[in-house]
């Protein structure tokens, strides 16, 4: 997979980004989290970095990370490159 580009204005990390789609279990997570309300992705984060935490899963914290930092240009951005 060819890197993914969200442009200058955003919060999420790339080298997270590219970590997360890398691994088929957290690209599973972060390409869920594309449809939740900005809320659940918060939440839905939070559950991540516990379970991160609980399991010293490096890679499930940068997942975390970018779900939460999504914006909503990041999110169809992302929406347009893994469809």
């Amino acid at each position: 997979m060819s890197q993914i580009d969200l442009g200058n204005h955003t919060l999420v990390s790339h080298s997270h980004l590219a970590a997360a789609l890398a691994d088929p279990k957290t690209k599973a997570r972060v390409l869920a989290a594309l449809d939740m309300t900005s809320a659940a992705r918060e939440q839905h984060a939070a559950d991540l970095d516990r379970h991160a935490v609980v399991h010293a899963d490096a890679v499930l914290q940068k997942a975390a990370s970018v779900i939460r930092h999504l914006s909503v240009s990041d999110i169809v951005v992302l929406k347009k490159a893994l469809a």
